[in-house]
């Protein structure tokens, strides 16, 4: 049979692929088909738009693909995708259509990597807008082109990038991203942020053409750029998945409360400063000085037209300013007076303001060093705890050195406690996390190989850290199992009873004592460790409890059979079955029903074999009789 008979013989669903090699004809088949058709109807309505000619093409698609399935005998066809279609499709066509499968998915790294781009630009403009309207030296000097190119060449490219990107964002809807481009845009438009959008992109520039030319000042061009700054929710947003994205939240919430505290003592110096200029240098105490003659010597200096002298090194300028706004932003120091009453007005809001930042920063810094260490305050308090304890009960020589030893474990170690994590989270996730850290390690124990999914993911949440010192013995021989132990980090020695030989050592990985909390019926050891195991260092160790394993068996009877049919397997191995007392054990663990049915048996195989044992014994009888009477009238013969 050929490869195109096997193919037609073979029934497979509609929009299938399939790894046959086959696929590769049928697919060329259908292209071929497909590109026919096309250029038909291409030659036939040459006078039709390529819109028009696309829309066509994509509604015929059905029929063609009807067609093709009747002529090649219940063929199975594939969706065509973009790529399959015609090669002689124009390029807009094409594009189109791409474009219309398009849109943003605001989860993925995409979405983050432009709010990056974007929150760069509005900080450019955050910072240089305002120092640009006051330090007119910015816009001045040779290199005042730069501004204008990265203005409107790059910033108002962004933003305006940014609106078009927001008609193909998906919000989520039902919990999952809507790739609905109509939805998303007519839910976009109907918003607060698309007016905001569009206001902070409003060419507020134009206004400068309008002032008479002998009245044009460079600065007010960029003060005339600041509805760009309406933008800012936008800026939040990038925050806010920055603190989620980042794995140093802490860090990331003090770095962004300093740039914020800077750019206000920043925003602050740039006023004041066009406060000076307007009320003019060094007309009195309060406003930006001026220089006097003595500074000429040393200083380039202009003289304005009410012979005021002022610096024209800019970083003097700024630097000035920018202290005189820490100063009265912190109140750490005295200031100059404010002489009239719109300075004293601007000084209040600026005390307030200072006291509001101060709070807030020692506010922040608070909290943010209390979560920082908020596990290492309250590792440290247990252990103050527990020294305090050792000292009232005067606990002293090898026993106190032991408990001080784990105690500085734990200090160092600082382990997260995965219950505590868990905790805040849905079970889904509760699971799925527990199944990362311990599946591997209980698919090593053989009971539990080829068990159900679901009771492995049931027991992975069961699992409890315990920490074990240096010389701590995790079970002795003969002591009854509660639990069973995986081994996370750290060495454990299997010893003889005094501890002077070491017959085995396990490692990470490793997992032990899981006869014991089967509970299985005829074990000679009667669910009695059968070693000492100590810990070599300190060892991090999780638990595993009889309750909860045998919990969560009571949902999944075929697995709890396996396991304890898997647990009497190798106690055969060992020879540590008693199978007389296994047998009676489980008839009593068994359902009154089975019971019955099971004493019912017994009793008629009883029955039996009294009654094989009788009419065995009845035709031994008749045999001997018969025998008897044989002799008996052979003897009467003779005579």
């Amino acid at each position: 049979m050929s490869c195109i008979d096997r193919k037609a013989s073979t029934s497979v669903p509609y929009g299938t692929s399939s790894e046959s090699p086959c696929l590769s004809i049928e697919s060329i088949v259908f292209q071929k088909r497909l590109s026919s058709r096309w250029i038909r109807n291409q030659r036939k309505h040459s006078n039709r738009s390529e819109q028009e000619e696309s829309e066509e093409l994509i509604e015929d698609q059905p029929k063609q693909a009807q067609e093709q399935k009747n002529d090649q005998d219940q063929w199975p066809t594939p969706t065509p995708s973009i790529n399959e279609l015609p090669v002689n499709l124009s390029l807009p066509s094409r594009m189109r259509l791409k474009f219309d499968k398009f849109y943003i998915n605001p989860l993925n790294k995409f979405y983050y990597t432009w709010l990056s781009l974007f929150a760069f630009c509005y900080l450019y403009n955050l910072i240089f807008l305002i120092a640009r309207s006051a330090f007119w030296l910015l816009e001045e000097r040779e290199y005042g082109f730069v501004w204008q190119i990265v203005d409107y060449f790059i910033v108002d490219m962004v933003y305006l990038i940014d609106i078009v990107l927001k008609f193909l964002t998906g919000y989520l809807e039902d919990g999952l991203p809507c790739p609905n481009k109509p939805k998303i845009a007519k839910r976009y438009v109907q918003t607060i942020a698309f007016k905001i959008d569009l206001l902070s992109l409003v060419p507020t520039d134009l206004i400068y053409l309008l002032i008479r030319p002998e009245y044009r000042i460079k600065r007010i061009l960029a003060a005339l750029r600041l509805n760009r700054l309406l933008k800012i929710s936008r800026y939040l947003e990038f925050l806010n998945l920055t603190e989620t994205e980042t794995k140093y939240p802490t860090a990331f919430r003090l770095s962004n409360l300093i740039l914020n505290i800077l750019i206000t003592m920043h925003w602050n110096a740039c006023i004041y400063f066009t406060i000076s200029s307007v009320k003019g240098f060094g007309s009195d105490s309060w406003v930006y000085p001026s220089l006097t003659l003595e500074d000429l010597e040393h200083n380039q200096t202009q003289v304005q037209n009410n012979n005021i002298l002022f610096t024209d090194d800019l970083d003097s300028q700024y630097i000035y300013c920018f202290w005189w706004s820490v100063q009265t932003l912190t109140t750490i120091a005295e200031v100059p007076e404010p002489t009239n009453s719109y300075q004293e007005m601007f000084m209040s809001i600026l005390l307030m303001i200072g006291v509001v930042i101060l709070a807030i920063t020692i506010g922040s810094a608070a909290d943010m060093v209390e979560n920082a260490n908020r596990q290492s305050l309250d590792l440290q308090q247990k252990c103050d705890f527990a020294k305090l304890f050792l000292k009232q009960h005067k606990i002293y020589g090898e026993l106190e050195a032991r408990i001080k030893n784990y105690l500085d474990y734990l200090w160092i170690a600082k382990n997260v406690d995965l219950d505590e994590v868990l905790n805040v989270l849905p079970n889904n996730l509760r699971k799925e996390i527990a199944m990362n850290v311990h599946m591997d390690t209980l698919k090593r124990v053989h009971v539990f190989q080829d068990c159900e999914p679901g009771l492995l993911e049931e027991l992975v949440t069961k699992l409890k850290l315990q920490i074990y010192s240096p010389g701590d013995y995790v079970c002795r021989k003969g002591d009854v199992g509660h639990e069973m132990y995986f081994i996370k980090t750290g060495a454990l020695q299997v010893v003889s009873p005094d501890g002077s030989q070491v017959y085995a050592t396990l490692g990470s990985g490793a997992a032990f004592g899981e006869i014991s909390i089967l509970d299985i019926p005829g074990n000679k050891n009667g669910n009695k460790r059968t070693a000492n195991i100590r810990s070599v260092g300190f060892s991090d160790v999780f638990q595993l409890s009889k309750k909860d394993l045998w919990e969560a068996l009571s949902e999944y009877p075929v697995a709890k059979k396996n396991l304890i049919e898997r647990g009497k397997a190798l106690l055969r191995k060992d020879k540590l079955l008693d199978e007389e007392i296994a047998e009676k054990i489980e008839r009593r663990q068994k359902p009154l029903d089975e019971q019955i049915e099971l004493f019912q048996k017994e009793k008629v195989q009883q029955l039996s074999k009294k009654l094989d044992i009788f009419f065995n014994s009845y035709n031994e009888f008749l045999r001997e009789c018969k025998a008897n009477l044989f002799n008996i009238e052979k003897h009467f013969d003779k005579k």
